[in-house]
Parts: C-alpha cells; structure tokens; sequence
C-alpha cells in the first residue's frame, strides 16, 4: 500500500506547472451572461447528486395559476378572480425543499425559468430570458432601476374571522454575491391592498431585494445589508453545499398584514432590474397563507432547517457556538417573545441536552427579540445526528419552534488534487489507480467537496481549439482505510467549443463537467466520491 506521505512526496515531486498550457484565472465570474441571437435561456437540468433535491413543475403542462393560489392557502382565506402574467415557465410548484430552503413545498415565482431552482450550483450565470416586461409596482419599490422580465400571481381575498393575514417566504437569486450593489438589483414584492409586505424582517419598510439583503460585494461577512438574515451559495465565496442552482438566498421571512373587512386584493410579483440576465425566485412556503396571526419564529442562523440550510458538521473537540433570536410577530403593542426551553434527539430519538451544552444567557429568556447563544463543545462520546428545537411562546400565548440540526463527528481529510495537462497518460500508482493525465507538464490544484473550481478562459484566439485533460486524485486512509487512493475519471476538453469527452477509468470518484470550455466564459468542473 502506498502511503500519504509517499503519494503526496512523489505528486510533489512530478508536478510541473509548463507556460505552454493555458493560463487559468480562479475568481468570481465578472462577465455577464450573453446569449447567442435567437437564444432564450443559458439552463438545462443537471441531475442531483445528494439526497435532497427539489421537484418542480411549472405551468407548460396542465397546472393552473389557481392550483398555485389554491397551493398557498391556509387556513380561512377564500379567493375569486385569479390573474396571473408571466411567462409559463416563471412560476410553478415546488416539492422537496427541507434542508435546502428551509420548508418542503410550496409554490415558486421566477424572474426567469422557475425550474432553474433545482440543484446542484453548476455556476454563477444562470439565465432565462421571458421578454414580459416590466411592472409598475415592483419599479416602485427600487426607484431608480428598470424592471424586466416580470412574474406575478393576484387575486381577491377574504378573511370572514380576522383581519390579520401572513405568509412565509425565501428570496433567492444567481445575482448574488457579485452583483450586490451594482446595477442589477432584482425585487421581489408582496402587495395586500396596494402595499408592499414583503419586507426585511426588523426593518420599518425595506422591500426584499439584492441590494438589501447580502453580505457585501466582494462577500465578506458580517459587513453588507442586513448580512444576518443572508444565506450564502455562492461557489466562489465557499458555497455551493445547498442543493439549489442559486448563489444565495434569504432566511425564511414572514410577512403579516392587517386587511380591510370583506374582499381584499393580493399581488406577488418578481422581477430582474437592470437588465434581463441571472434570475431571481421566490419560494413561498406550502399553506403559509393564512388568515390570523402567526406565532413567534426563531431566527436561528445556518444550520436552522427551517431557515433553508442543511446540517452543520461540528468536528468533536472543536467549539461551537450559534445565536438565537426569537421575535414575535402580531404586531401588538408592547409584543415580546420568549424561548421557554429547549429539547433534544440524537439520531432520531429524544435524549437530555448534554450538560456541557451552555446558554448565555440561561434559559427562558424573553424579550423583542429574545436573545441568548448556544455553546457546546462536543466529545467523542456525543458522536452523531443532534437536533436542538427551541420552543417558544409570545404574549397571547402562540407557539413556534426553531429547529438546529448538528452532525458530531471526527475530522476527516476530503482534500483532493485537480489535475490537469495538455497530454494524456496512462500510469498505474501501484493499486490499480490510473493517472491519466501527463505528470511532466501537469496544473495542480487543490479542492474539496465544497469548493468547485471554475476557471476563466481567457479571451485569446490562440488557445482555441487547445487539447486539455483534467483528472481528481485522493489519498484518504480515514475515509478509505482499506483502499485509500481515488481516483476519476479523464476528462478531455478542447478550448473554444463546447467537446467535453470522459476517458479512462475511475475507482471512486466522479467527474464531469455541463459547462462548455468558450473562450471569455466560465468553465466549471464537479466530482463526487462514490
């Protein structure tokens, strides 16, 4: 068996960086989308590879906009006279959203093609073209900028028992991070009455949109509009572990109106601003449209399910530490809430909170909003599936949860090596692995299952039509004990057309590419461990 030390030394020892190969530059794709004359749309689906994944069905087939209302509804509202205008494309429903957006079904609009929402994050221009215009209410909520391609679904409403109404929502877009206040600043809007709703939750009227909700462009956290309630996917800035084609979206919102008694009218619109390029979606959640108020949230940061991130791995022997911040939304005077306890599982049954778990400060507390944070430093011992639910209670006594899911595990080493040469090969290392690309004049690059590389081909027309073979290699003994070198599959690209070839045998990693190799464009490769 080949050591690490031994297969690390001798890659060390082979690898070459040559100037006759192409010189790539890794970064944020600057470059915004083009498409060909004639062309609509840059999307086409990629099959998921985790095992949450988003379904969507738009409405080209024989879903209705009145199935997208009746699919919001909750309790007590009635409606009549459902419009909707947008593109077929743009809006539809949606299922398998836990762990991704934070809710498992609802119904999404789209400033572009709303099936796009499907991971995995493949890149940074995701791009359909609708040509429906723009709308009056959206451009007044970002004076200022032209909105384009617009989507929106209204109707009538009553709520016979109440005069209060709500709904749960997440914003997401390709636009972040890069286009975070520049030009382009795509809007979404919830209007009852004639006003907007849709706003940042613990602002006085700030509509949801690029510029206002992000952590800064270049992204760096916690600096940028309302950076706290921003959700990154970006896979130049880290992203790319939540299974949704977008760069970043929002926490879950919930918006609360008071309406008038009788009928009332609703409007959901989205559109892109600035120009018609990188979409924008709104996930709306299943049944959330309800009349009567809703009971206080929990504004948990990553990992909150409900607020669309997955699990968080917590390495044992490592602090860890999450805030919380439970507020309450019925709008009362005087409205506070409270985080009355917390309960446990561990792999799926109910356990006691580890006594090493702390809250400072201690539990209940109360408050608009309810402040403590979580500290738990894990052992060897507490190894597994955690979830930590927050119970709380608001002034009129409504209840809510928020739910934080933990994986407690020992550090592993997933590092990886992209190779990459202007010539194939076809070397065995010694355990039936195959290097197959050339080690005398090969590009290494580090990477790991969260870190994608995409690569800018520079604009140059004497790099077209070069040959260039890529390959993943991995040495993990902790992972792999038995058998701890992997190795891909080739991958062979020509510079400037669109031929991705797979050559050459894999022992246990994938890799492929959906991108083609255009001069002045992005050219991302993936690989998965089998």
């Amino acid at each position: 068996m080949i050591q690490r030390n031994r297969l690390i030394g001798a890659l060390t020892a082979l690898l070459v960086l040559i100037t006759a190969a192409p010189t790539f530059s890794q970064g944020h794709f600057k470059r915004r989308p083009v498409l060909a004359p004639g062309q609509t749309t840059n999307w086409a689906p990629v099959a998921s590879l985790a095992p949450l994944a988003l379904t969507t069905q738009d409405l080209t087939g024989t879903l209705t906009p009145t199935d997208l209302v009746v699919t919001m509804l909750g309790s007590g509202v009635t409606v009549q006279n459902v419009v909707f205008n947008g593109a077929s494309v743009a809006a539809g429903r949606f299922t398998g959203g836990t762990g991704i957006i934070g809710f498992e079904s609802g119904i999404v609009l789209s400033s572009g093609d709303m099936n796009s929402v499907v991971g995995p994050n493949v890149g940074d221009g995701t791009t359909t073209i609708n040509a429906t215009g723009s709308d009056p209410d959206l451009a007044a909520l970002i004076p200022g900028y032209t909105v384009f391609d617009a989507c929106s679904l209204e109707f009538d409403f009553s709520c016979p028992t109440t005069q209060v109404i709500s709904f749960q929502f997440v914003f997401a877009s390709e636009e972040f991070n890069e286009y975070v206040n520049s030009s382009y600043n795509d809007v979404f809007g919830f209007f009852v009455n004639g006003q907007n709703i849709a706003i940042v939750p613990g602002t006085p009227n700030t509509p949801v949109s690029i510029n206002n909700v992000n952590c800064n462009n270049p992204y760096l956290p916690p600096t940028g509009s309302n950076c706290s309630q921003y959700i990154n996917n970006d896979l130049d800035d880290g992203g790319g572990l939540i299974n949704t084609e977008m760069d970043g979206l929002t926490l879950l919102f919930t918006a609360t109106a008071t309406i008038n008694p009788g009928l009332n009218h609703i409007k959901l619109a989205i559109g892109d601003a600035g120009d018609e390029v990188l979409d924008s979606n709104v996930f709306i959640r299943a049944g959330s449209l309800s009349c009567g108020t809703p009971g206080p949230v929990c504004e948990l940061p990553m990992p909150c399910l409900e607020l669309g991130a997955g699990p968080q791995v917590v390495p044992v022997g490592v602090a860890y530490a999450h805030p919380i911040d439970a507020i309450a939304t019925n709008g009362l005077s005087g409205q506070h809430a409270t985080v009355t306890s917390v309960t446990a599982t561990l792999n799926g049954n109910s356990v006691a909170v580890p006594a090493n778990v702390s809250f400072s400060p201690a539990l209940p507390v109360t408050g608009q909003p309810a402040l403590s944070s979580f500290h738990w430093t894990p052992t060897a011992a507490q190894a597994g599936t955690w979830r930590f639910v927050y119970h709380l209670v608001d002034q009129q006594s409504a209840l809510g949860l928020g739910t934080v899911q933990l994986i407690v595990s020992a550090p592993v080493v997933t590092d990886a090596l992209l190779l990459g040469s202007p010539a194939p090969a076809n070397i065995d290392v010694g355990t039936g692995d195959i290097l197959l690309v050339d080690p005398t004049q090969w590009l290494v690059i580090p990477v790991t299952p969260s870190t994608i590389p995409e690569f800018t081909i520079p604009d140059d027309p004497q790099y077209n039509g070069i040959n260039f073979y890529l390959q993943i290699a991995l040495y993990n003994s902790v992972l792999f004990p038995t058998d701890p070198i992997k190795a891909s599959n080739g991958l062979h690209i020509i510079l400037g057309t669109s031929t991705i070839e797979s050559y050459g045998p894999a022992s246990g990693i994938t890799l492929w590419s959906t991108t083609p190799p255009l001069l002045d464009e992005d050219f991302t490769v993936h690989y998965t461990i089998l």
